[in-house]
């Protein structure tokens, strides 16, 4: 418990330096998570496809398949899309001129990867190990397939505005900490039987437990907000990137962030606890199915007393790509912020 929790404040230290640092230091965490949680799942992957080394190319074409998975995903029509903005890469620079001769030919640039990474992954069929290369790339499209288009949308939602980044992420984290703590104190008190059998552990109470608590903390959300509202500073929170950059403390948040429109604020984040607390859990009941399909405890140890990144954001995957949705539908969003 004592593990837990100095790891679980170190960790929301560096969530609220984070916030504090803006768009650019999130957006390249955002990057690093992308790559530490698939070599979690490579490591797993590798556990029991690839014990003896035996199979030819095993790292090398894994990565192979996500750099042409995030080339796919996250390239963009220009370079004033927010992820190229965000980084500042402009035409002045090296890179950004390499990028500005690649991006009319970034189909063709896409497609090649795909070609070369296919030919590969055919050539290193080896006689006897057919079946488990197979499992091996349909356990690396799996891989892919959990977090790579859903963490494009929480690029989106973090240049949409900061709001939409920091609330469902907290919603999550509120949610499964409450789980915890109602599953320990009143585990099978009144519903003698497992939330889930995937996870034996899960309780009814403690989801119960946890869904009204998340809803509590979305209904003052509002009149949290608030608070910060009154010091402008605070304002890059609810405006998008390009008008904090283009205007500074000056820009207009909009229309539902403002006083008289708290009311429906509270409406939308009653809907983000909702979807946190029946939804987004399946992310982490995904994340068992697979623990107990390779006889792991946690994906990595990379976080003292939680596991690895993917132990602990296998819920936000769900969350994030529920939020933009929301947010489109829903809510007036800047243009350039689809790119």
């Amino acid at each position: 418990m004592a593990v837990r929790a100095a790891s679980a404040i170190a960790l929301m230290c560096f969530l609220f330096f984070i916030l504090y640092a803006g768009h650019g230091a999130i957006a390249c965490t955002i990057a690093g998570c992308v790559f530490e949680i698939f070599r979690e799942l490579v490591n797993v992957g590798m556990q029991e496809g690839n014990v003896d080394r035996e199979i030819p190319l095993y790292r090398s074409l894994q990565w192979l398949w996500f750099a042409v998975a995030a080339c796919a995903t996250y390239s963009a029509d220009n370079l004033k899309a927010p992820m190229f903005v965000g980084l500042k890469l402009s035409e002045a620079s090296r890179l950004g001129a390499l990028l500005q001769f690649i991006v009319p030919y970034r189909a063709y640039v896409v497609m090649l990867m795909y070609s070369t990474a296919f030919m590969l992954t055919v050539l290193s069929f080896k006689e006897g190990y057919y079946s488990t290369q197979l499992h091996i790339l349909a356990f690396t499209s799996l891989a892919l397939s959990l977090f790579m288009v859903q963490l494009k949308a929480l690029i989106f939602n973090l240049y949409t505005g900061l709001f939409w980044f920091a609330v469902p992420l907290l919603l999550v984290i509120c949610n499964d900490t409450a789980a915890y703590f109602a599953g320990k104190a009143c585990a099978r008190r009144f519903i003698d039987k497992p939330l889930i059998e995937l996870s034996p552990k899960k309780s009814w109470e403690g989801f119960i437990g946890a869904m009204m608590a998340t809803l509590f903390s979305a209904a003052l959300t509002p009149k949290m907000f608030r608070r910060f509202l009154s010091d402008r500073q605070w304002l890059y929170l609810t405006c998008t990137y390009e008008q904090w950059t283009s205007l500074g403390e000056a820009c207009t948040p909009p229309p539902h962030f403002r006083d008289d429109a708290l009311g429906v604020l509270g409406l939308h984040c009653i809907a983000l606890a909702l979807f946190a607390s029946v939804v987004a859990p399946f992310g982490g009941f995904m994340a068992s199915a697979i623990k107990r399909a390779y006889k792991l405890k946690d994906f990595d140890s990379f976080i003292p007393g939680h596991g690895g990144l993917m132990d602990r954001l296998d819920c936000q995957f769900l969350m994030s790509v529920f939020t933009c949705a929301h947010v489109v539908t829903f809510l007036p969003t800047d243009p350039t912020c689809s790119s």
